[in-house]
């Protein structure tokens, strides 16, 4: 897909993710450890599965020559 433009929300977000401090409410990490036997190489497939079924996931905002900024799937 090509380069889009982006929404007014989706422009808020992205210049406060800009600023350290005022990130942390929209990325909150965490760890899920598995415990137990499982097929690693069935769980990586699921995983890929669910990126490809969600645009969202593999979309990245940049910007162009002119300072705008662009959503690339």
């Amino acid at each position: 897909m090509g380069k889009e433009s982006v929404s007014d929300g989706q422009l808020r977000l992205w210049t406060l993710s800009q600023i350290k401090e005022a990130s942390v409410a929209y990325n909150m990490p965490f760890k899920v450890e598995l415990k137990g036997s499982y097929d690693k190489e069935f769980f990586q497939q699921s995983i890929d599965a669910v990126i490809k079924r969600h645009e969202i996931l593999r979309t990245v905002f940049q910007l162009n020559d002119e300072g705008e900024l662009r959503q690339r799937v």
